[in-house]
C-alpha cells in the first residue's frame, strides 16, 4: 500500500495537470463549423474525382428514361 505521501504527491501532480489542461482550453481556439474545415480538402485528388465521376455516371444512368 501506498504511504501517505506518496498519494499526497500523486495527487499533487493531478491537480497539477488539470490545471494545465484547463489552461491549454482557455486558450485554445474553439471547435468553429466543421463544414469550413473540410471544404476542399479534397480538392485536386484524383481519387475523389473519380469517385464524383462514377457517382454522376451512376446518378444519370439511374434515372427513367424518356418514353416517347
Amino acid at each position: 500500500m501506498q504511504s501517505e505521501s506518496a498519494v499526497e504527491q500523486r495527487l499533487a501532480t493531478l491537480e497539477a495537470e488539470v490545471a494545465e489542461l484547463k489552461r491549454q482550453m482557455a486558450v485554445a481556439p474553439g471547435p468553429g463549423n466543421w463544414l469550413d474545415r473540410i471544404v476542399g480538402s479534397m480538392e485536386g485528388n484524383p481519387a475523389f474525382e473519380e469517385a464524383m465521376r462514377l457517382a454522376h455516371e451512376w446518378r444519370q444512368n439511374d434515372r427513367p428514361k424518356d418514353e416517347d
